[in-house]
């Protein structure tokens, strides 16, 4: 997360709250946090290690897709953080994505999806029911707004499924990223219910 936010050229309070605001969703300790800071600097430093650290996570998660692309949505909030993205953080992106065995295309979708996700969150937090806020519910589900109610519901189902915390525990994902994915499926939840409501009134 640093390394990414160094990206822009200078890490900025908007990348220190986001990353304050993860450890305090992770519930790490004190010590924890200490580390976690100091792990945020060191990713700051035009010399960190990218590649090797990246490997190494790699090769110890390497059979946990979900836990590879959990970690990398975390790392696309960072760069989306100011709402808009960097050449250079986009290419980086592609880096970690491509040592953490993802292709350009899957980035690209997981990318188009936070962000799909992030304006409706937003447009839904401010009571915005707009027809904008509706298309965004589709592309967070990944699905056309054509697709019938029986596809509809697949997909919400397979996203459940591959971000529900309890799936996730029973997987042995570490205890702290769970409540991400509490977020996560709290989204998909409720980008459904819309389309469900607006197809009931249709």
């Amino acid at each position: 997360m640093g390394h990414i936010a160094k990206a822009t050229g200078v890490v900025t309070p908007a990348h220190i709250q986001q990353a304050s605001a993860y450890m305090a969703q992770l519930g790490l300790s004190m010590q924890q946090q200490k580390e976690a800071q100091a792990a945020f600097r060191d990713g700051k430093a035009v010399n960190f290690p990218l590649r090797q650290q990246l490997q190494h996570f790699y090769q110890t998660y390497r059979r946990r897709k979900d836990v590879l692309q959990l970690f990398l949505e975390i790392q696309l909030t960072t760069a989306c953080i100011d709402g808009r993205m960097t050449s250079a953080q986009y290419s980086l992106l592609q880096q970690v994505a491509g040592y953490l065995n993802f292709s350009q295309f899957q980035l690209d979708i997981l990318l188009q999806t936070y962000q799909a996700q992030s304006r409706f969150s937003s447009r839904n937090s401010q009571s915005q029911n707009s027809k904008s806020m509706l298309q965004d519910a589709y592309q967070v589900l990944g699905v056309d707004a054509s697709v019938t109610d029986a596809v509809l519901k697949k997909a919400y189902r397979k996203l459940m499924a591959q971000h529900h915390p309890d799936k996730l525990m029973a997987q042995g994902v570490p205890a702290e990223m769970l409540e991400v994915a509490k977020t996560r499926t709290q989204e998909i939840q409720a980008a459904y219910e819309l389309i469900k409501q607006k197809r009931s009134h249709s």
